[in-house]
């Protein structure tokens, strides 16, 4: 048992390394783009705080011909 736990913490600070330099990504594009896109959806489904679809909605329907929407 003491095995597995060690590969789960092992798993999971490998992930959370790989999410922060993931995210250092996605604040250096621009325009933002698809990992900007993809660290808002993960945030959103970790913390529950829909705010950041709320405002990529805005942008996305601001920057669409009106007879689009």
């Amino acid at each position: 048992m003491g095995q597995m736990r060690e590969s789960s913490i092992t798993f999971w600070d490998k992930a959370l390394a790989q999410l922060k330099r993931y995210r250092k990504a996605a604040e250096k594009e621009d325009p933002p783009g698809e990992m900007t896109l993809s660290c808002g959806a993960l945030d959103t489904i970790r913390t529950g705080n829909r705010e950041f679809i709320d405002q990529a909605c805005k942008a996305v329907k601001a920057s669409l011909p009106r007879n689009v929407i």
